[in-house]
């Protein structure tokens, strides 16, 4: 394996304690759901929205892993994943941006499969400009936006 242009380790997400006020507001809409899919018959629903609860309430104590994230010869790799070149169509570095009391940056690679359309790199703490002059020698750079779920995940602290 050739040795890395770039690596850096960073969260898989930007963790966000929630306060008790976040889990009662979960469970009080999740309840009230289901209380409404039950009245209207619909037993099914009401049961997902249970289990997407708790599914939420599991995921929101779970701290982040840390990934490894290296930009090689052979391609962008991801903790054990490699996202080849020949793979991937173009890349867009976002500006760093203010939120939540963080200032990050992603790398926003498109990729050429179809049910991973964007994947959203996370940079830390190495300079945007370094990682831009990487990926240019290999990829496209195109203007991304990042996904519209991913940011609403981000606002609600996930």
């Amino acid at each position: 394996m050739s040795k890395p242009a770039l690596s850096w380790k960073a969260p898989e997400y930007h963790h966000f304690e929630k306060s008790n006020d976040w889990y009662w507001a979960l469970w009080i809409i999740a309840i009230a759901l289901s209380i409404a899919a039950f009245i209207f018959g619909n037993l099914l629903f009401g049961l997902l929205v249970i289990l997407c609860a708790v599914t939420l309430h599991l995921h929101a104590n779970k701290p982040p892993r840390i990934l490894s994230i290296e930009l090689t010869e052979r391609g962008v790799k991801v903790d054990t994943l490699l996202y080849p070149y020949e793979t991937l169509d173009s890349f867009w570095v976002s500006v760093p941006h203010h939120e939540h009391g963080h200032h990050f940056s992603h790398i926003l690679i498109k990729s050429q499969k179809t049910l991973m359309p964007l994947i959203v790199v996370p940079i830390k703490e190495q300079n945007p400009e370094t990682v831009r002059e990487i990926l240019q020698k290999h990829l496209v750079e195109e203007e991304h936006h990042e996904p519209l779920g991913h940011k609403i995940l981000e606002y609600l602290g996930f």
